[in-house]
């Protein structure tokens, strides 16, 4: 028998073969799929998206970094920042293989008891708040934390910025979970409980005062069900296979919209259809181009996921320094800051071997990092750069030369895109096309890339999240996108419940 005619025969029953077996995950898919924009419409409520960024008061610095670690009997750090709670400050200290950070007073070295949960929720009370008059009554700050750290978050400075909501429990999260997904990147963070109807808490990541993502109880019921029915979170315990049969099932998915086309408009043109043919037809034919879409980058980014790890490493800058080296002294850093720019907080670092302090640096609505020698006090020109490759070349084993591009970014990309979390990166680009993406601000390594992941994302995003809008569109894009998302997948659900209806009602007629 000729191909075509072979085909011509058996189009149609391919088509309602492959139609039924991706009908119930079209249905889970669509239902979710629709829910997904409209439920991330109405996030948790938090006052404050962003905190300011704090500028370094040194007249209120009263013990260097070098006096508070030796006089708390710290000799070696893996880094430092100084943070402001309301008026007082503290070094806030970094240790290798330990997940709490340490905080000593920059007044008068004391180490702070609890430091760490009682600074996640500070930072959550701050995100959570709106901003109050300061009050000016109450000048005395007390040091000694004993006791609840839920009652330590609340009392501790009482002379505050902005309202405090009533934290209820503080916990730190080293591992994702089925609330936490490793979609939200960050870790370790504190999980801050507020007493609050909603039943919101904030997953704070301290060492940066970064605010990993916020969840109600809504939100939390659509993480459950986005997870069972789109993602297919109840097969999870096979492993990989999970991905495999996601992709299978969207290649079907895609392969039953191709067929679909080519019967109801090639091959079979009656138009004298009952009223659910002309329906489905109908609803084919508007939304052939998304469904397919959706199946082939679904099944894309499923078969892509195979090659991952379930949960990947987190790669960071491992460097150590002695408290014998850390002579910080805040006024040497005075000729490097401009009239315009003020210190917003300091590190250290090591690029090839010398350690440098970091200046952060903010200049009204930029910032920006300058790196200053440790033993001879000069700047070292495009020092963020420079970092950037030497913790690259460390990642990825790699030698300095082979480095074809090197560029910071501030903002997402289509190839470095929201899903990686960190801003702002610097793009590293190895020979063979492998691009490192690293945060200089803490030295992470947030994720690798090469040509295939770049086809791959480009796919999901465009065809699958139809993301293509915020680029066309700067103002109106986001809009227009969730518009695509909202009305393609209400006709896939409305296109597979009629194709199940012509099914329903063939079956009917059928003598038994």
């Amino acid at each position: 028998m000729p191909v075509k005619r072979y085909v011509r025969r058996n189009i149609y029953r391919w088509h309602r073969v492959t139609g039924l077996i991706v009908a119930l995950p079209i249905l889970l898919w669509s239902v979710s799929g629709f829910l997904h924009p409209v439920i991330n419409s109405f996030k948790p409520e938090v006052s404050n998206g962003m905190l300011p960024t704090s500028v370094i008061n040194t007249n209120k610095i009263h013990i260097s970094l070098q006096q508070a670690l030796q006089q708390n009997g710290i000799a070696m750090i893996h880094n430092f920042r100084i943070v402001m709670v309301d008026s007082c400050y503290y070094y806030q200290i970094q240790q290798l293989n330990n997940d709490t950070l340490t905080y000593l007073n920059c007044n008068d070295g004391k180490l702070i008891k609890d430091g760490d949960p009682w600074y996640a929720s500070y930072l959550a009370q701050r995100y959570l708040s709106e901003p109050i008059q300061k009050d000016k009554s109450n000048k005395s700050h007390s040091h000694e934390m004993d006791g609840d750290i839920t009652a330590l978050a609340t009392n501790f400075h009482t002379a505050t910025f902005f309202s405090k909501p009533k934290v209820t429990d503080v916990e730190l999260i080293k591992n994702f979970s089925k609330e936490y997904k490793s979609s939200n990147v960050l870790l370790p963070v504190y999980r801050v409980n507020f007493d609050r109807t909603d039943g919101i808490r904030l997953y704070i990541e301290t060492s940066t005062d970064r605010l990993a993502t916020a969840i109600d109880n809504k939100r939390a019921w659509f993480i459950d069900f986005f997870a069972i029915a789109h993602t297919w979170s109840f097969l999870d315990g096979i492993g990989g296979a999970k991905n495999a049969i996601l992709g299978i099932i969207s290649l079907l998915c895609f392969i039953s919209s191709v067929l679909g086309f080519f019967v109801y408009n090639i091959i079979n043109k009656k138009k004298n259809s009952s009223s659910a043919k002309a329906w489905h037809r109908t609803l084919g034919n508007v939304f052939v181009l998304t469904t397919a879409l959706y199946g082939i980058s679904g099944s894309w980014h499923a078969f892509h996921k195979l090659s991952e790890k379930s949960e990947k490493a987190i790669v960071a800058d491992r460097s150590q320094f002695s408290a014998e080296e850390l002579n910080l002294c805040l006024g040497d850093f005075g000729k490097y800051i401009n009239a315009n720019e003020k210190l917003a907080n300091v590190s250290i670092v090591k690029i090839n071997g010398e350690s440098y302090w970091q200046l952060f640096i903010s200049k009204g609505k930029d910032k920006q990092k300058k790196y200053v020698n440790t033993n001879t006090l000069a700047e070292l020109d495009g020092g963020d750069i420079e970092y950037a490759c030497s913790l690259a070349c460390n990642f990825s084993g790699r030698a300095f030369h082979t480095i074809t591009h090197k560029k910071g970014l501030n903002g997402f990309t289509d190839r470095y895109t929201m899903m990686n979390k960190r801003l702002p990166v610097v793009e590293v680009v190895f020979k063979g096309n492998d691009r490192y993406y690293v945060e200089t601000a803490t030295g992470h390594l947030s994720t690798v890339t090469n040509s295939y992941d770049k086809a791959e994302r480009f796919s999901f995003n465009n065809f699958h999240m139809h993301h293509y809008w915020e680029a066309w569109f700067d103002d109106y894009g986001k809009a227009m996108q969730k518009t695509v998302l909202i009305s393609s997948t209400l006709g896939l659900l409305l296109l597979a419940i009629s194709g199940l209806s012509v099914y329903a009602i063939k079956r009917s007629r059928t003598p038994k």
